[in-house]
């Protein structure tokens, strides 16, 4: 009895709590905020709808309410709710709401359009009533983002568009281009041709091409839901040369009817053959067309068949370069040039037959110093203008090899000409044989070479102080002489307390040595290696070098800043003739100035400054050891005179001066340029002050003069300059596949930013500075350009970026870049870190197997030292 009354009491306390839990959840949600709903499917009347999946801004109570329709044909979208504001109240403003009507250009109302909002939380989806109007309660005032579609009309996006009043959304009609597709020869329709329309001029939000259009059996197309504007027609057929339309207009209100006529498609025949007219298979061909209208060039690549024979179809009209290269053959190619006429036919065109002149071939032996054959050991065919391999780069002139099993190499294709052979392992042996070969080395068969590889060698030395002292802690660096990525590397290390040090070991190259010491000049020595012993020994004399430190002030005790300081030695006359020492430096903000690392001696000091009267050489300072303090007047001048430059500008081409040209200043102000007869230019009038000069020609690369003095009342004259042939960049950007979508969406290509900066080869001998430009709808072009290898960068919309590095030759030149959203350059990034993770993953491993290899190796060694004990006892 006691157990039932407990059960029907806690039956009693749980109908009690469950009640208050009732009342509570009521009271609660009667008084919740407004939030976003949960990801449900929300049941709506015809004229709306909500998205499956799509969080949705709601008022009180919304999870469990649906949307309807309020009215007949109002086309109003609302909560219903007991409360629910009416159609009129809707109309009328009582409610924050979106009303208004959906029209034609010309105020006709467009019925039944769909309506897409974008509100904070989530999308809703509705339609226009017959006449166009609309009326959607919203949560909360404020700005929404609505997009509006109907057919036969182009979509339109309203950003950010306010509440207040009612709105006409205005469309635009869409318009269609159609037309049929014919064979120009035949006049027969051409069915299956691909059709796309690409829009000239970019449009934002407007996507740039449309889709394809395939023609009918009769040849017709059509392309509709496109815009007013420009665009370009590309059609491809099979068996038939692409053709493109440059420029078709379609204008408002009107649909455009075009024809369109195909050529067929033109094969071209190209046999190569050797010197003795034999077919020679595996030959590299490149064909090279530059379509009509001056469009980038197009390339097609082949390899010659058993036959020596390769096909090339997809040719149009036009100028067609040929051009066949073999591994095996000398290092020229050959080439030819032919005009592909409109009317052609595949049978007309004219057969193409290239000779290439059989290479010159080099075999040899790499021995060790004991004279034993060496295998796998690297040997390069280096050309006269290089004078030692490198690691980093390797030249496309050079050919690269390994001698097999016995030491033996063999090197094809060199052409005539001064050759080395070089030859090295990993333990920076290294041996050199020299060859001269003429063409008729190519005739007869080839004479064999010895390369003997000789141990590397170490560098010892000491160094001493001027009174024969030793120096102590002196940095040391030696390398290769002439470039920092040549074989070898470069090694440092400090003098002991004696001055002594020792390094290696390095490869018999030609080496640069550098010390340096505080107080003391910077020493540098070459270094040659020796003939047979395996250390050159040194011996370096460091002199003391002390500062120079003062103020330059005018004749009123003002500072003067950016004064130049120059010290000139003056010789005695004794011993032999050489060039006197100089030493330069700047005075700062405050006139201050110290010179450094200068020798003892007599020196002359000369002061030049902008605005003020140079300070010539009129008196003698004597610098000892420690450092000298000097005080330096400059006389002010009223006003800064003003300079001229004057130059003769000549073309490589012919050494005549240009057709014209153009003098531009970098920093130079004042004046003007005058040009006269016979290439000559004089500016006058330049204020005094450091600037550049670029001077540029058509098809010429431009000549920069990066850092030009000019003096009051002088005169600085560039003398002849030469302009050589220049090369022109069209750059044109892909997108990478998995970035198409989303670059469609944004229109990145619509605007890039283009940089180019020199990279080696003459752009960096000739001091070519790094050039800026832009471009339109995805391509850009850079004229006057320094032949050489350039980094080029490519940036568009927001974070789009893409780089490569691109060779540059005398002409124009055509370049794509792909380019890379900022998500898949993190995603790349991502997979780098990966991969360097792994490898250093990999690299622990196989650390710690080798410990323990090592580990057990050293056990077994004990192991045998302990068995072997007994039996020698």
């Amino acid at each position: 009895m006691r157990f039932r009354s407990s059960r029907f009491s806690a039956a009693l306390l749980v109908a009690f709590v469950l009640g208050i839990l009732a009342l509570g959840w009521e009271l609660l949600r009667d008084e919740a905020p407004v939030r976003a709903s949960e990801r449900r499917e929300l049941a709506i009347a015809p004229t709306a709808r909500v998205a499956e999946g799509d969080a949705l801004l709601a008022p009180p109570g919304a999870q469990d309410q649906r949307w309807e329709r309020q009215g007949a044909d109002a086309g109003v979208a609302a909560w219903t709710e007991p409360a629910a504001p009416s159609r009129e109240e809707l109309l009328a403003g009582a409610v924050p709401a979106l009303r208004g009507r959906v029209v034609e250009l010309g105020g006709e109302p467009i019925p039944r359009a769909l309506l897409r909002v974008q509100l904070a939380g989530g999308v809703v989806e509705f339609e226009a009533d017959a006449a166009g109007a609309f009326a959607l309660e919203l949560p909360t005032a404020g700005a929404i983002a609505l997009e509006v579609r109907a057919e036969g009309f182009l979509p339109a996006r309203f950003a950010a568009l306010p509440f207040e009043g009612e709105r006409e959304l205005a469309l635009d009609r869409a318009l269609a281009l159609r037309g049929r597709v014919i064979d120009a020869s035949a006049g027969e329709p051409v069915a299956g041709a691909e059709i796309t329309a690409l829009r000239v001029a970019a449009v934002s939000g407007v996507p740039r091409a449309s889709d394809p259009a395939s023609s009918a059996s009769s040849g017709a197309f059509a392309i509709e839901g496109l815009g007013p504007g420009d665009f370009e027609l590309q059609v491809r057929a099979s068996g038939y040369a692409p053709l493109r339309l440059e420029r078709v207009a379609l204008r408002r209100g009107q649909d455009e009817e075009i024809s369109l006529a195909l050529h067929p498609e033109l094969q071209l025949l190209v046999r190569v053959l050797d010197e003795a007219g034999a077919p020679l298979s595996a030959a590299e061909i490149l064909v090279r067309q530059e379509a009509e209208g001056g469009r980038p060039r197009v390339a097609r690549e082949g390899t010659s068949d058993a036959r020596g024979e390769a096909r090339f179809a997809g040719l149009a009209a036009g100028e067609v370069r040929v051009v066949a290269r073999s591994a095996e053959r000398a290092a020229e190619s050959a080439s030819c040039t032919l005009e592909v006429p409109k009317e052609a036919s595949s049978a007309e065109l004219p057969l193409v037959e290239l000779r290439l002149s059989r290479g010159i071939t080099a075999v040899g032996v790499v021995r060790d110093p004991e004279g034993q054959p060496v295998a796998g050991v690297p040997v390069v065919a280096l050309s006269e203008k290089r004078s030692f391999p490198r690691f980093a780069a390797v030249d496309e002139e050079d050919h690269v090899t390994r001698s097999d099993a016995d030491g033996a190499f063999r090197i094809q294709g060199l052409r005539p000409g001064a050759w080395k052979l070089c030859a090295f392992d990993l333990e920076l042996a290294y041996g050199v044989r020299e060859l001269r070969l003429g063409p008729e080395a190519a005739q007869r068969p080839p004479t064999p070479v010895e390369i003997q590889l000789l141990p590397p060698f170490g560098v010892r030395g000491r160094v001493l102080g001027s009174a024969g002292e030793p120096l102590a802690d002196v940095a040391i660096e030696v390398g290769p002489a002439g470039a920092r990525d040549a074989l070898g590397e470069v090694r440092s290390a400090r003098s002991d307390a004696q001055g002594n040090f020792e390094l290696g070991p390095f490869p018999r190259l030609p080496l640069e040595l550098i010390a340096e010491a505080t107080g003391f000049r910077e020493q540098r020595e070459r270094v040659a290696p020796p003939k047979q012993a395996a250390l050159a020994e040194l011996r370096l004399v460091l002199r003391g070098a002390y500062g120079v430190r003062g103020r330059v002030v005018d004749t009123l005790g003002r500072a003067v800043g950016s004064a130049r300081i120059e010290l000139v030695e003056e010789l005695s006359g004794r011993g032999a003739p050489r060039k006197p020492n100089a030493f330069r430096g700047r005075s700062d903000a405050y006139g201050e100035f110290f010179v450094p690392d200068v020798l003892p001696g007599a020196y002359g000091v000369r002061v030049q400054s902008f605005g003020h009267a140079p300070l010539p050489i009129d008196r003698a300072l004597i610098v000892l050891p420690g450092d000298e303090e000097v005080s330096l007047t400059l006389e002010t001048l009223e006003r800064a005179p003003t300079g001229t430059l004057v130059g003769l500008v000549r073309s490589s081409i012919d050494g005549a001066p240009p057709s014209s040209y153009r003098v531009e200043g970098l920093g130079l102000r004042g004046g003007s340029v005058s040009y006269g007869a016979a290439g000559r230019f004089q500016w006058a009038g330049i204020e005094a002050g450091m600037g550049g000069v670029e001077i540029q020609a058509p098809r010429h690369a431009r000549l920069f003069f990066p850092a030009l003095e000019i003096w009051g009342g002088g005169t600085l004259d560039l003398g002849v300059v030469m302009l050589e042939l220049g090369a022109d960049l069209v750059v044109a950007t892909r997108l990478h596949p998995a970035d198409r979508d989303e670059a469609r969406k944004l229109d990145v290509e619509r605007e890039l930013r283009i940089q180019l900066r020199p990279v080696e080869g003459r752009a960096v001998e000739r001091g070519a500075r790094t050039i800026a430009a832009t471009g339109k709808a995805g391509a850009g072009q850079i004229e006057g350009l320094v032949p050489g290898k350039w980094e080029l960068l490519v940036r568009a919309g927001s974070g789009w970026v893409g780089q490569r590095t691109v060779e540059l030759v005398e002409g124009e030149q055509r370049t794509i870049v792909e380019l890379l959203s900022p998500r898949e350059q993190a995603r790349r990034r991502e997979a780098e870190r990966a991969a360097e993770r792994r490898k250093r993953v990999e690299e622990e491993r196989a650390k710690r197997a080798a410990a323990e290899a090592a580990r057990r190796a050293a056990l077994e060694a004990a192991r045998r030292a302990t068995d072997d004990a007994p039996r020698r006892r």
